[in-house]
Formats: C-alpha cells, sequence, structure tokens
C-alpha cells in the first residue's frame, strides 16, 4: 500500500478513533475499506476492535500489498 497515505497516521490518531461511539457515515465508509482490503468483516465494532492493537493495525496497512488485490 502506498505509504504516504498513511504518514498522517499515528497510534494516537488510531486511539482517538477507536474512542469514537458512533463515527460519521463517512468515517465508517472508509473504515469498511480499509478492513476490506484487511480481509475483515466490514463493520464498526471490527474495525474498533481490528485498532486495538495500533501499532499491529498500522503495520497491517502498510504490509498490504496493491498487487495482491483482486476484484471482488
Amino acid at each position: 500500500m502506498t505509504t504516504a497515505a498513511l504518514d498522517c497516521l499515528d497510534k494516537f490518531s488510531i486511539g482517538e478513533l477507536r474512542t469514537l461511539a458512533r463515527p460519521a457515515p463517512t468515517v465508517q465508509l472508509v473504515l469498511g475499506a480499509v478492513m476490506l482490503l484487511l480481509g475483515e468483516a466490514q463493520d464498526w465494532a471490527t474495525a474498533k476492535k481490528t485498532m486495538q492493537g495500533t501499532g499491529k493495525f498500522l503495520n497491517r496497512l502498510v504490509s498490504v500489498n496493491p498487487a495482491s488485490l483482486t476484484a471482488r
């Protein structure tokens, strides 16, 4: 995955995002797409759970290989 897009993310920001009880629809849409890339369920509860290990979450995002992605 392009790391330039991930450079603006840090552990604090992800932790802050996780504290949202009900994020805006656009946030949910983006996180749904992220969960799809990571092979996880595309719901807010799963996103929050996945983001619990912020360092691991960031590493998973950086490790996504765009060449390995296929259309569903």
